[in-house]
């Protein structure tokens, strides 16, 4: 079974057969006039008045060829076409113009007037005259087509099932009421039906049905709830021969068999830290469905700020929040950054997510750092239930949809250096690896019951790589940490940042453990130094003043050595330590403020664990001499 329009009556140029009557348009057949436009791949067309003895191209490539009538070829040259040759602008000279024929628009819009055209639909119901129910989900569809050829052709809809079977005919939904001066046994409205400036429908509840069509669309309300699932293929066409390349176009829409949105979690087993993606199908495109979260879930001692970011506002998600108040109150994240003191007696967070029109599916995401690892139930509701409502109401559990369990494991963190001791001040290389999902890492050491934070070269936290690693060289522990600036043994730790609030300069033992983190036994040990003066039997040549000096230097990156000569002369130079914690130079000039000096005498030290020359607050050698200095090294 087809479905036509009705034509485009009375048009100045065309008209039927013998010139008499109306341009047939269900069958294309009729006489064109000059001002027409005709189509490639119109049959059955004759050319009248002016131009019954034919017309020619005006211009272009194939200027001065002849069109062809009355069955004009598909591949006929598109332009304008006149009596002479010559443009139609000049007097006494009369065309036609030839244009591709094209179907411009096939939409196959749902309930909520989204275009699904390509993608699915649930079977849902059809509509119920009798009791003036509308149809839903596939019950309640409405195909919109528009096409440039109006005058030559009417539109015709098929809709085939996935076997090839025209099933056009059992799928038209009659059902519907015009608003308007339509015949009410049409099958087919347009404006012109109507003889309205717009049209629209009512579906059998007594609802909008389609939207308004437009001038030069064509609207057929269709039910594919009793017709099976599968994928059905549409298509829009001309009534006659206007059926090929543009003039035609197809789309497919399948019916799947489950009525209730299901949500489908693209993991159901992460690591606390990893971000989930899931997606609610089986809905309608435009509708809205909440997702929900229990606050049993939430990580201990989550901030108001964090459980706003519970779910993550991305992909087809409109508003994220969280419920508090027993059900009574719903605040979204925009809110919660905004207020000076948000309420953090949650009930649970949500999320709003939209069924996109394009992919039929509603796309969210979980951030799964704020959650406590365990079993975590992600709940769907219907696309009537909004938030707020309380759990365990008649509104909670009539209108869940589906529910599916994330479990949430707690991640690892792993210390690889340094090792199980360290000297005061000594450089060392921090690194390890932690699970997927920890982002930043935080250390401290521990003290008693009290951990306190360790600043990594005077940074808060050390970033974790995309492979699961993280690294930091030439790391002075001391520096950040009292604690380990003192010999000791210590327990010595990371911890996940995204545990953390606010970020503390201090954790309890049970704060610390109940993260994501690890520890370590880690003994300090003081400062060490020691040095060899290298010489020729005591002395040196007084022409080049030089000495060997080594020895080695635990918790230091470079001793300072001063010669102090019998007439009071001072000077300074220093060495770098070795990784291995050694040192050596073989040429260490004396300085020439020492001149004339019999003796000489050779002292090599550092500062001490604070950094600084005793009661002094300076680590630089030459501001505490007791006596001039220039460095030689």
């Amino acid at each position: 079974m087809t479905i036509t329009t009705t034509g485009a009556a009375g048009s100045r140029t065309r008209a039927g057969v013998g010139g008499t009557g109306d341009f047939d348009t269900r069958d294309g057949t009729g006489t064109i006039y000059a001002g027409a436009t005709v189509y490639q791949g119109e049959s059955d067309v004759f050319l009248g008045g002016q131009i019954s003895n034919g017309v020619e191209k005006t211009a272009g490539n194939d200027e001065g060829v002849v069109l062809e009538t009355p069955n004009v070829p598909q591949s006929q040259s598109t332009g304008s076409y006149s009596t002479t040759g010559q443009p139609t602008s000049n007097s006494g000279v009369y065309g036609v113009t030839v244009q591709t024929p094209r179907v411009t628009t096939l939409d196959v819009l749902n309930s909520n007037l989204e275009d699904i055209a390509g993608g699915s639909v649930a079977e849902g119901t059809s509509p119920d005259a009798g009791s003036s129910t509308d149809g839903t989900r596939a019950g309640n569809l409405t195909v919109v087509g528009a096409w440039n050829y109006k005058v030559a052709e009417d539109l015709e809809l098929t809709v085939e099932d996935d076997s090839g079977l025209d099933v056009t005919g059992d799928v038209i939904d009659n059902s519907v009421s015009q608003v308007g001066s339509a015949d009410p046994n049409t099958e087919i409205r347009t404006q012109e039906d109507a003889d309205a400036s717009e049209v629209r429908f009512n579906s059998a509840g007594g609802n909008a049905r389609g939207g308004t069509i437009s001038a030069n669309e064509v609207a057929y309300p269709v039910d594919l709830a009793n017709t099976g699932t599968g994928t059905y293929t549409i298509e829009l066409a001309g009534t006659d021969d206007l059926d090929f390349g543009e003039a035609a176009q197809t789309t497919t829409i399948t019916v799947t068999g489950d009525d209730d949105a299901n949500l489908n979690l693209d993991s159901d087993e992460v690591t606390r830290g990893e971000d989930v993606r899931f997606e609610i199908q089986g809905s309608d495109a435009g509708d809205q469905h909440v997702v929900i979260i229990d606050a049993d879930d939430f990580r201990d001692g989550v901030s108001a700020g964090n459980a706003a970011r519970i779910f993550r506002q991305v992909g087809d998600t409109d508003e994220v929040g969280y419920v508090y108040g027993g059900g009574n109150s719903a605040i979204n994240r925009s809110t919660v950054q905004s207020s000076g003191s948000p309420p953090t007696n949650f009930d649970y967070a949500y999320a709003n997510i939209t069924i996109d029109d394009d992919t039929g599916v509603g796309v969210g995401q979980v951030e799964t750092q704020y959650l406590s690892d365990s079993d975590v139930d992600l709940t769907l509701y219907n696309s009537s239930t909004s938030v707020p409502f309380s759990l365990g109401s008649t509104k909670d559990q009539e209108g869940e949809d589906d529910e599916q369990t994330l479990t949430v494991t707690e991640g690892d963190i792993e210390i690889n250096s340094p090792g199980s001791t360290y000297v005061v001040g000594s450089e060392v290389t921090i690194n390890g690896t932690a699970s997927e999902g920890i982002d930043e890492v935080a250390f401290f050491a521990r003290r008693n019951n009290e951990y306190q934070h360790v600043t990594i070269d005077g940074d808060n936290t050390v970033n974790v790589d995309a492979d699961g690693t993280f690294d930091e060289e030439d790391v002075v522990l001391s520096e950040g940490s009292s604690i380990l600036s003192q010999p000791g043994t210590y327990r010595f730790g990371a911890v996940d940042v995204d545990g953390l609030n606010n970020f503390p300069s201090s954790l309890t033992t049970s704060q610390f453990n109940t993260n994501t983190s690890t520890q370590m036994s880690l003994r300090v040990t003081d400062t060490e130094l020691t040095a060899n003066v290298k010489t020729v039997g005591g002395q040196v040549s007084t022409t080049d003043d030089i000495v060997n000096i080594s020895g080695t230097a635990f918790g230091a990156q470079n001793v300072d050595v001063v010669f102090v000569g019998d007439r009071g002369g001072v000077a300074t130079t220093d060495i770098s330590v070795d990784d291995d914690n050694t040192f050596e130079e073989d040429e260490v000039t004396i300085g020439n403020n020492i001149e004339n000096s019999q003796g000489v005498s050779v002292h090599i030290l550092f500062p001490g664990r604070d950094g600084t020359y005793g009661d002094t607050n300076t680590g630089t050698i030459d501001s505490v001499i007791p006596g001039p200095g220039s460095g030689t090294g």
